[in-house]
């Protein structure tokens, strides 16, 4: 093998893996040997994105719905005609409890399309398939699908056979070096924000980041062993300090080094408690760690630096254009210890379901906080009045301090406002529910914990502007929203009331986890009246105005068997409203705290077979 080959990494000049004698068999060509894997593991990534392709031509039966999801904007006579449509919905769903909003769309009040051109159906897979995608879908591993552990150990093995194959010293050589360059083109393909892949995939990058971080793991592990493997022998023979000298080898050294510290700060501990160092530690990877390979063995490696170097930056530059400079609302939502951000210049350009970053220029968050960027869903729907809406959750020392912002009444009180005025960048949209086309389904039904009930409703009011336009085929929408008391949705009231009379397929469960705390209806006596009849007096009286609608509290968290009705009701919900055989199934949507989707998988598995196949089966999709 070509000296220059042999030096990867911590490298050698040659001398400290001498070549075999020819009773070892013939020799292979490391570099080759990757560059094929390389080739195996780019041709199973395009095979499973031809398999999940037919599913996102289904995007392009409209249009409008393709060309959204990319970048924000705003677009003029969006917040007139739709304030118009809301307030007319509005003044008449006031008007009287008791009328339906079926009865409204027959009386000409909300018009609705009547030419229906719903989104074709596309399953996620093919019938006979869902016993074994239940079984991918379950977790054998904490944190982990078994679909998810089963990626994992396919990449496991296509790696070990590239450092096993005709290879008598496994840890040795520099074999592992190779494998470890090789695969950072990939490392950067599943993080970036801007991912192209996730797109032809369907998946979001938080969804492929789990596969990141194995893949991370590998790339350290075999870097050290190729590190170790060089330094040790060095040490033995006393040939340390001379190897050392070598420039080549110093690079090596930097390179291995950058790397354990990438993997230290890396680990779950510090992403959840340090997640700044987390950041800068990774921004530091790439400005020391791809120059020092380059550095190391710069003839070898140059094509894999160049590979890395273009997804990095065009991902930076996708980046810069999905930024937006903007002034947003801010106001206080306590009962769900959460800050709302309202952005009225953005009112189109993203798709139900989807996140933003979030920095705020400002230094009441702290001096260099302004430098922190936050994902948070986006909570309404395109091209609505409000624009973009956001629901933070106090979960931090940055959230916390918005919602402090937010609570400050100096701005409002000197500009007359109901909030407070900041500037903020917007980075995005990213994510969504990928290929899974909501409206495509006959029903839907939203499981959220928490703050996850922004997802639901965007996807929610999404659905509702798009039965109206007929372009939905959605007949019943369930919602499961858990919470820790009853006065966490007294916020959220007016959203909840709105959806529940302007759309009679709505309904709405919420469970709370905490004991119910004694009604303050008493204590309300001792207010003014006007206090107590207002929206806004954040108390659980405000529940009694939800009477007569589709919504029920429930004690404690749902257990399999709640979901599993929840499931089974609304599918025979849509078999009272469509012909036989016409249903094109239930998707279920998830966003919760960690735990949730294992629950809901559970349920969805137990559902009555014959139920699910009445419906055309059940989807997920977790946010």
């Amino acid at each position: 093998m070509n000296a220059s080959l042999s030096r990867v990494f911590v490298g050698t000049n040659g001398t400290s893996t001498p070549p075999p004698p020819p009773s070892q068999g013939p020799r292979i060509n490391s570099k080759l040997l990757v560059g094929y894997i390389n080739i195996s593991i780019t041709a199973l990534i395009g095979l499973f994105v031809l398999l999940r392709l037919p599913r996102g031509f289904a995007r392009l039966w409209n249009a409008s719905d393709w060309r959204s999801g990319h970048l924000l904007g705003f677009r003029s006579g969006i917040s007139q005609a739709s304030a118009r449509s809301s307030s007319q919905t509005t003044s008449k769903v006031d008007e009287s409890v008791s009328v339906p909003a079926s009865d409204l769309i027959e009386r000409g009040e909300l018009q609705r399309d009547s030419n229906k051109r719903p989104p074709p159906h596309i399953p996620a897979y093919p019938a006979p398939l869902r016993r074994a995608v239940a079984l991918l879908r379950r977790s054998t591993l904490p944190g982990y699908s078994n679909f998810q552990i089963v990626l994992m150990g396919g990449y496991f093995g296509i790696l070990f056979f590239a450092l096993a194959y005709l290879n008598k010293y496994l840890l040795s050589g520099t074999r592992p070096a190779w494998i470890a360059v090789a695969q950072l083109p990939f490392l950067y393909a599943f993080a970036t924000k801007a991912n192209v892949l996730g797109a032809l995939l369907g998946i979001s990058y938080p969804s492929l980041n789990f596969f990141h971080r194995f893949m991370g793991t590998l790339i350290v592990l075999a870097s050290n062993v190729h590190g170790i493997g060089q330094l040790y022998p060095w040490a033995k023979n006393g040939k340390l300090d001379v190897m050392l000298q070598d420039p080549s080898n110093q690079w090596g050294l930097v390179a291995m080094f950058c790397m354990d510290i990438l993997f230290l700060f890396s680990i779950s501990f510090f992403r959840k408690r340090a997640y700044e160092i987390f950041r800068a530690t990774h921004l530091m990877g790439y400005l020391l760690v791809v120059p020092a390979i380059y550095l190391h063995m710069p003839d070898s490696t140059t094509p894999y630096i160049i590979a890395v170097s273009v997804i990095y930056l065009v991902d930076r530059v996708i980046r810069v254009l999905k930024t937006r400079l903007v002034t947003a609302t801010i106001a206080p939502l306590s009962s769900l210890a959460s800050t709302r951000v309202e952005i009225k210049g953005l009112n189109h350009g993203w798709r139900a379901g989807q996140h933003v970053r979030v920095r705020v220029l400002s230094i009441s968050l702290g001096w260099f906080n302004w430098l922190e960027a936050h994902p948070f869903t986006i909570a309404s729907a395109p091209e609505t009045s409000d624009g973009l809406v956001l629901i933070c959750k106090k979960t931090g020392d940055w959230t916390n301090r918005l919602f402090d912002m937010a609570n400050d009444p100096r701005d409002a009180v000197e500009a007359g406002l109901t909030g407070r005025k900041v500037r903020l960048l917007i980075e995005g949209p990213y994510g969504g529910s990928g290929h899974a086309i909501f409206a495509s389904y006959s029903s839907v039904v939203m499981i959220t914990g928490g703050s996850g009930i922004a997802f639901a409703l965007s996807t929610i009011q999404d659905l509702i502007q798009k039965e109206l336009r007929g372009e939905s085929r959605v007949q019943a929408i369930e919602l499961v929203w858990i919470v820790k008391d009853q006065d966490t949705v007294v916020d959220l009231l007016p959203s909840l009331r709105l959806l529940l009379r302007s759309f009679p397929c709505v309904s709405i469960s919420i469970y709370y986890t905490r004991p119910q705390r004694s009604r303050p209806a008493k204590d309300s006596e001792k207010k003014d009246k006007a206090d107590s009849e207002t929206i806004d007096d954040h108390s659980v009286h405000d529940l009694d105005r939800l009477d007569g609608l589709p919504i029920s509290f429930q004690a404690g968290r749902p257990g399999k068997a709640d979901l599993v009705d929840v499931f089974e009701r609304t599918i025979a919900r849509v078999n009272g409203r469509v012909s036989q055989g016409a249903a094109k199934g239930l998707l279920v949507g998830v966003c919760g705290p960690h735990g949730l989707d294992v629950d809901v998988i559970a349920a969805i598995e137990s559902v009555d077979v014959n139920k699910e196949n009445n419906v055309s089966g059940v989807g997920l999709h977790i946010e």
